[in-house]
């Protein structure tokens, strides 16, 4: 005999509430970048598109990339503000995505020089050596690691930097 009870129908999902969609947090987790639903999204620019900007995808990227990189050159010589800067005079009215690498760059690069000339006042201490070295590493490995980012498109926030030029 076949049991006579309806047999139970899997769980109906509610339909969405209607009504205007609650807000998403707009305040910033980390400068640049907006959080959504627990993800991080950067509000930085891409790398256009073929044929949209004023100069194709992979001169932006290696502009972007000698931002970085040039930087580093130059800094031997207190001058790793020096390639950035020009870098950002000369293509900010082309690309976005160059200007700001080109600014991030610049920023890094003046946040490490007042942190060297500060350092180098202060040589009589102990401490301000280390900071140095310990700079000198965090200076090296950080302006690398964004360098190839921006080759990649991507943009990478670079660590203790003093966001002087926005």
């Amino acid at each position: 005999m076949e049991d006579q009870t309806p047999h139970d129908s899997p769980p109906q999902s509610d339909p969405p509430p209607a009504g205007p969609v609650p807000p998403v947090n707009e305040a910033p987790a980390a400068p640049g970048f907006v959080e959504r639903a627990g993800t991080l999204f950067s509000k930085y620019p891409q790398v256009s598109q073929s044929g949209e900007g004023a100069m194709p995808p992979q001169d932006e990227k290696m502009w972007a990339m000698i931002c970085h990189l040039g930087g580093l050159v130059c800094t031997s010589f207190g001058l790793g503000f020096v390639p950035p800067l020009v870098i950002y005079l000369m293509q900010k009215d082309k690309s976005p995505f160059v200007a700001c690498h080109a600014r991030e760059a610049l920023n890094f690069q003046l946040s490490y020089l007042i942190l060297a000339i500060i350092c180098v006042a202060l040589i009589w201490l102990v401490l301000p050596i280390l900071i140095l070295m310990v700079g000198g590493i965090i200076m090296l490995v950080a302006g690398i690691v964004a360098g190839i980012k921006a080759f990649d498109g991507e943009f990478m926030a670079l660590p203790f930097t003093i966001r002087m030029i926005k």
